[in-house]
């Protein structure tokens, strides 16, 4: 499937106001709060939802009426009837989920007794997000959701496992927990397991014979190429993946990968064999061969030469026979293939990346330019090239969904701290006058951060 093609940005507009509810001198109280959840305007059944959870201490009634909540489909948002919405929305379900997790461990206890008796997947989808969102102070549901690795529906089973990685903070145990995973039915828990292990590097070691089975895997798992837009991927490209990251151990994996970067018949799964080559092989040359070769050759859509270029970027310095290649990138019709050169380019070789950069400011898409910007502000340059690229950033009115290259010129200029002085006028402007309170807010924090680095010279 071919990303260019794929590429959509959609406006939506979503009316959202305060009710006026919480704005009165004298709050409601939590009985007035409860009374507001249980009405029948929605919106305002959101708003008492948050406005409970930041309540402290928070009270076991408050935490009751929240897990009830949970099971609240209703949209939390209003959205005109002709609109048509692909996107996730806010329910009061799910803003009673934020609220839990800002209430953290004193929640845990009746969430874990909520996950174990409700019948409403959705309502346990949410239960199980807010654990997530607790990350540490949720250890004490590990035993509940590790259970619930044997529920029999798969939505749950991958929710759990994504909770689990979010709360375990101990990579063996963790490893040993998903390696009981990467056996599930369901190819996209399996693939969650296998993503997960394969982050935890070598402490996910013990799982590599399991991982080179599933080099055999013949399914597939969805893939997001944007919030909107899906297609798939093969169990075994985030198989061969996660080998890759494993380590000196995963070297006996070699023959096989190289057997699939030479004869597997899907593209995508051959870029990411060859890249678990290249990574853990002393002689790589082959394995970035063939990277390029996928750049080289885009019959098989741009997501393969977007693939190929993100790994070479992992490489670093192992990859700087591919820069001629990423520089031809640069030119690619496709807009996200440009970006990922460009990110590819500054990984491999830093050193030589900002003249490429300031080249490609000249790109005519919003998108291309938001990423020259973030990348020349991952260099922490200030040279007198760079400062006009960033004035005239700021100066920027185009947008591309959400990034906005005046915010991202500014997030820049704060990093660079007393460097960025001569920028201070039109970070000035742009806190005072700037229509967008997101780029307001950051010029804001560029100037501190600006002027903190002056004081510590000072």
């Amino acid at each position: 499937m071919i990303v260019s093609k794929m590429r959509l940005i959609l406006t939506i507009m979503i009316f959202t106001w305060p009710s006026g509810l919480f704005s009165q001198t004298h709050q409601p109280s939590l009985d007035d709060l409860i009374t507001i959840v249980h009405g029948k305007d929605s919106i305002k059944s959101a708003e008492a939802v948050t406005a409970i959870g930041k309540r402290r201490p928070a009270s076991e009634l408050a935490i009751r009426t929240l897990i009830d909540s949970l099971n609240d489909d209703r949209r939390a948002v209003h959205i005109p009837n002709h609109v048509f919405i692909i996107f996730p929305v806010e329910t009061v379900g799910s803003k009673a989920a934020d609220a839990l997790a800002d209430i953290g461990k004193p929640a845990v206890s009746q969430i874990c007794e909520f996950i174990n008796k409700s019948p409403n997947t959705n309502g346990r989808k949410r239960a199980i997000l807010a654990l997530s969102k607790m990350e540490s102070d949720a250890s004490a549901s590990l035993p509940t959701l590790t259970r619930l690795l044997a529920d029999p529906q798969d939505e749950i089973r991958l929710q759990a496992v994504m909770a689990i990685v979010s709360i375990q903070k101990d990579s063996h145990s963790l490893s040993k927990i998903l390696g009981t995973v990467l056996s599930d039915e369901s190819p996209e828990v399996r693939a969650a397991a296998i993503q997960a292990v394969g982050a935890l590097g070598e402490a996910g070691s013990p799982n590599i014979p399991r991982l080179i089975e599933l080099l055999d895997d013949t399914d597939d798992r969805s893939h997001f190429y944007t919030p909107d837009m899906t297609g798939t991927r093969p169990i075994r490209y985030d198989a061969a993946i996660a080998l890759a990251f494993m380590g000196k151990k995963a070297e006996v994996a070699l023959v096989q990968l190289k057997e699939i970067m030479n004869r597997d018949p899907d593209p995508i799964v051959r870029v990411a064999a060859a890249f678990a080559i290249a990574r853990m092989s002393d002689a790589p040359d082959d394995a970035v061969g063939a990277l390029i070769s996928a750049i080289q050759h885009d019959e098989h859509g741009s997501d393969v030469v977007s693939d190929a270029l993100i790994w070479l970027g992992k490489l670093g310095a192992r990859a700087k026979v591919a820069i001629p290649e990423l520089e031809h990138a640069l030119e690619h019709p496709d807009v996200l293939v440009r970006i990922h050169a460009l990110e590819a380019i500054v990984a491999i070789s830093p050193e030589t990346a900002e003249s490429r950069l300031l080249k490609m400011f000249r790109d005519e898409d919003a998108l291309v330019r938001a990423s020259v910007i973030e990348n020349l502000g991952s260099l922490g340059k200030a040279t007198p090239e760079v400062m006009s690229v960033y004035i005239a950033a700021l100066q920027d009115s185009d947008t591309v969904g959400s990034t906005e290259l005046r915010h991202a010129a500014a997030i820049a200029l704060g990093r660079l701290q007393e460097k960025a002085v001569a920028a201070i006028p039109h970070l000035n402007r742009l806190a005072e006058q700037d229509k967008s309170e997101w780029v307001r807010s950051a010029a804001i924090d560029a100037l501190q951060q600006i002027s903190s680095g002056q004081t510590e010279i000072d």
